[in-house]
């Protein structure tokens, strides 16, 4: 083999290793990085590239957001609205105090009243299952939302957004919830920050 034959058989070589090794090692720093923001950010490991998913119920469906209304008369547990499904997706899925920040805040800056009564009728035949009345919790008010009386209307002082994660515990095999973050914002803080009230 002369010199010119090695010379222009090496570029070739190179590129045969490129190819060979460079998505091997893609994939492992890949899988590095997510790992370490799994375990660092509490990102959840079925997100980011990972392959946790096959060793955790970690998942997005797996973690909850429950949202109460402080109030002079106590806590209303509080439904989080539709368009804001994109915030609360982003909340469960990263568990950062920031993005859990925003969605409360936005949810803070909202008017909110008591959720419309929903009991069985007397001639539903489950009517007499149900022993008690459930708890009245509170909607969030959109544009468009037809008239409501003003007794509806709840006043806040704050929101309390929590975010919550289902666990599995090997020894009593039972599926239980832990607390992962909570965040508490001042409604007239969140009202002020938008440019006045709704």
């Amino acid at each position: 083999m002369n010199d010119a034959e090695v010379s222009a058989s090496a570029p070739t070589k190179t590129i045969k290793v490129i190819h060979t090794y460079l998505p091997l090692l893609l994939l492992c720093a890949i899988a590095v990085t997510q790992m370490i923001a799994a375990q660092v950010t509490s990102l959840t490991p079925w997100k980011g590239g990972g392959f946790g998913m096959f060793s955790t119920i970690d998942s997005t469906r797996a973690r909850f957001v429950v949202v109460r209304l402080r109030t002079d008369k106590g806590p209303i547990v509080a439904e989080i609205p539709a368009s804001l499904s994109y915030l609360l997706r982003k909340a469960r899925a990263t568990a950062s105090r920031a993005e859990l920040s925003r969605l409360a805040k936005r949810l803070a800056s909202l008017p909110w009243r008591h959720a419309p009564e929903e009991f069985p009728s007397n001639d539903d035949p489950a009517a007499g299952l149900q022993p008690e009345k459930p708890p009245r919790h509170a909607v969030a008010v959109m544009r468009g939302d037809a008239p409501y009386p003003e007794s509806e209307r709840i006043d806040a002082n704050a929101v309390e957004v929590g975010l919550l994660r289902y666990r599995f515990d090997p020894t009593t095999n039972e599926l239980t919830s832990e607390p992962l973050l909570a965040v508490e914002i001042p409604v007239a803080a969140a009202r002020k920050g938008k440019g006045g009230s709704p």
